[in-house]
């Protein structure tokens, strides 16, 4: 089908499109349908693909579903084409966890994140990504020393955001401040500091080029699919061959998304620039370390091109950035609107301080607050960042299933067949709230279940049994342990010093943006990513 698409479309007549109409139609009313069930398509065009993003609550869709159909059904894709719907602990592992490379994310994701983003470690598939996680996995190594490092550098920067924090809170009588304008300037800072021994002044300068850039993006970024973003969506998915083409539209998302490249690139030359020339600074364990180390390398296993060495700034400060500071924001909507809750975590955090006074605490320290960690993967279980990982079927394959599901025809089976390149939507939102994994009260805020025994019914994902930092090699890159290492620091050190409460008439929602999820305020989405809470201080 595709090499019809591509030979049209370089030289079109009337006669070669009738053409490939025709064989559209035959495609499609010859191909074999699939055997599971699921719903009905509300649309040839747009299919479910095009119903997710545009749901008014992230998630509820997908919920709705698998009550119906079961824990993997059928969906219809873009253009009339099927996509394998699953959530299934046992298939995800599978998929994920035990054969990423055998169910990998196509071409169109490939190409077009590495037009707008750089050749990294994100955007990269196959032996290209093997190789960048070869070079970068040591920076986040579980052995490595750095994580008390880090603990220093998130409490002294936390530090900084917090008395930033009070001065705005102060300037006026109600308090209330956007928590998720400040999160999102710590996580960039954190991500400089800790990824490229770099400070980007987010919180300290009022004006930095590529924090005002990448907040333009953010802010396109965080808005709702419209139509014309959905069209480009079904055409590079449907039609990567399409691609090139289409990132030359010139859309304020992509013009940002370039813009934010170009600084990127710029900005991890100059920092880069001293790292690659002196090799007494290609000596330590953090990520500058790797990737000027890899640059020189004569391995060709773990050697990476200047493309590649400049894209992880790219792809690390928006993976670093957004998704953490989004779920921080949750976190904290979620404290404030708890506020049992809210006091046992502050009591926690008091009583560690109060133990050992009032210094600088180590990585050790803040994983011993038993209950703050578990508030955190709440926070992760019921507001992922992402909610939906795309795979294809490199080649035929039986994917086995946890709870059996019924076929079209009534067959109850345990485990459903796929063909070579099939469409596979693994959902990650649908996962964190499955009640067979995580018990009848899944749809609610409870802390709790992490902390009284229950046992949790899966073994995929890289932290907490949850999917928000995806499973497998294809994971969060081990940045998870400093993503939950940040959430903690933030927790202890806002709960000292600010009682938190919902402001009035803002009731906060998970909003499905262009890219992942994001917290907004129910009725103002048009106005993107928001959380404004009360913050009474303490000192």
């Amino acid at each position: 089908m595709q090499q019809y698409i591509t030979a049209i479309s370089a030289s079109p007549t009337p006669t070669s499109i009738l053409l490939l109409f025709l064989v559209v139609i035959a495609y499609l009313l010859c191909r074999r349908k699939s055997l599971l069930r699921g719903p009905p398509s509300p649309s040839w065009l747009l299919g479910h693909e095009g119903q997710i993003p545009l749901q008014a609550t992230a998630g509820v869709l997908e919920r709705k579903w698998t009550k119906e159909y079961g824990t993997a059904f059928r969906l219809a894709s873009f253009t009339g084409k099927d996509a394998i719907f699953v959530n299934d602990p046992k298939a995800l592992q599978y998929i994920l966890g035990e054969k990423p490379y055998d169910f990998p994310r196509g071409g169109d994701i490939t190409m077009m994140g590495t037009a707008l983003l750089g050749p990294g470690i994100t955007t990269m598939d196959g032996a290209y990504h093997q190789r960048q996680r070869k070079v970068l996995n040591p920076a986040f190594s579980p052995i490595n020393s750095m994580a008390n490092t880090w603990a220093v550098l998130l409490q002294d920067h936390g530090a900084k955001m917090i008395d930033s924090i009070r001065a705005q809170s102060e300037e006026g009588a109600d308090h209330v401040v956007d928590i998720l304008e400040w999160t999102a300037k710590y996580a960039l800072d954190i991500v400089g500091l800790v990824a490229f021994r770099h400070d980007f002044g987010a919180i300290s300068e009022p004006k930095v080029p590529l924090v005002e850039a990448l907040a333009h993006a953010f802010d396109i970024a965080a808005t709702k699919m419209n139509f014309v973003d959905l069209l480009m969506t079904m055409a590079a998915i449907r039609f990567p061959s399409c691609i090139p083409a289409l990132i030359k539209i010139p859309t304020p998302l992509q013009r940002a998304a370039r813009e934010f490249k170009d600084l990127s690139r710029r900005t991890a030359m100059g920092i880069m620039q001293t790292a690659l020339a002196d090799p007494k600074e290609r000596t330590g364990k953090d990520v500058v370390s790797s990737i000027a180390s890899s640059y020189h390398s004569t391995d060709p296993g773990l050697k990476l091109s200047l493309d590649e060495v400049l894209a992880q700034m790219t792809t690390f400060v928006l993976a670093g950035q957004e998704t953490t500071s989004s779920t921080m924001g949750f976190l904290l909507y979620e404290l404030a609107t708890h506020p049992a809750d809210q006091e046992r975590a502050r009591a926690e955090v008091q009583e560690l301080y109060g133990r050992k006074g009032n210094t600088t605490l180590d990585a050790k320290d803040f994983e011993s607050l038993s209950f703050v960690t578990a508030v955190a993967k709440e926070a992760l279980r019921m507001h992922p960042s992402g909610h939906t990982l795309p795979r294809y079927s490199a080649a035929a394959d039986v994917i086995p299933l946890a709870t059996p599901v019924t076929l079209e025809d009534g067959t109850v089976t345990k485990s459903i067949p796929v063909r070579k390149g099939e469409r596979i939507l693994c959902s990650i939102i649908s996962y964190n709230y499955l009640q067979s994994v995580w018990g009848a009260d899944a749809d609610e805020w409870n802390p709790e279940r992490f902390l009284d025994g229950r046992e949790i019914n899966s073994n995929v994902g890289l932290f907490g049994r949850l999917l928000s930092f995806s499973a497998g090699s294809r994971g969060c890159i081990a940045q998870w342990r400093l993503a939950v290492l940040e959430m903690q620091v933030v927790i202890s050190l806002m709960l000292k010093n600010f009682v938190i409460r919902p402001a009035p008439d803002a009731k906060v929602k998970m909003m499905v943006t262009h890219f992942t999820t994001m917290p907004a305020v129910e009725g103002q989405e048009d106005k993107g990513g928001r959380v404004p809470l009360i913050l009474e201080s303490l000192a």
